[in-house]
């Protein structure tokens, strides 16, 4: 009998085993690109509380507890755990981000041997006055995978910052 409700339930199951590795594949990069990590992992709840809840059903089926009286405020619970879930993983990706960013950032001050009062002429552009060179395929090309190299280097620095 028990079978039976893990075999009708297997998709749930393996619906927030997912959202949950998604989550936390997600946790394990650096900051701009987990910030989808939160998301997984709140849908993730969702889904593994319809689950509880399922489970609970089931057990009022078998031993007539009355949690039946649940089943309207289900979709409530859930979202107030939805809520507070996501809440929470964002005040802690934004917390982690903050103290790993504070403590390095040194405090402004003006270069040494250059009086405050003194205007630098900005630098002159590389070919000024000559025709911009167009684009070729080439070049486009080089850049898509100098852009596609740099984003694997940042993920795989990421995921061996959080190792250590």
């Amino acid at each position: 009998m028990f079978v039976n409700f893990l075999y009708d339930n297997t998709w749930l199951i393996l619906v927030f085993s997912v959202l949950f590795l998604m989550g936390e594949v997600f946790h394990a990069l650096i900051f701009p690109i987990n910030l989808l990590a939160p998301l997984f992992t709140a849908l993730g709840t969702v889904f593994l509380v319809s689950f509880i809840f399922q489970l609970l059903y089931y057990v009022d089926g078998i031993t007539h507890t009355n949690f039946a009286i649940l089943r309207p405020l289900t979709p409530l619970i859930s979202l107030i755990i939805f809520l507070i879930v996501i809440i929470v993983e964002y005040v802690g990706i934004f917390s982690e981000a903050i103290c790993r960013v504070a403590p390095t950032t040194p405090p402004l001050q003006p270069p040494p041997n250059v009086p405050p009062s003194s205007e630098v002429p900005p630098p002159a552009a590389e070919g000024e006055g000559k025709a911009p060179k167009e684009k070729t395929w080439e070049d486009i090309g080089s850049e898509f995978r100098g852009l596609l190299y740099d984003t694997m280097h940042k993920i795989r620095e990421s995921i061996n910052q959080k190792r250590d």
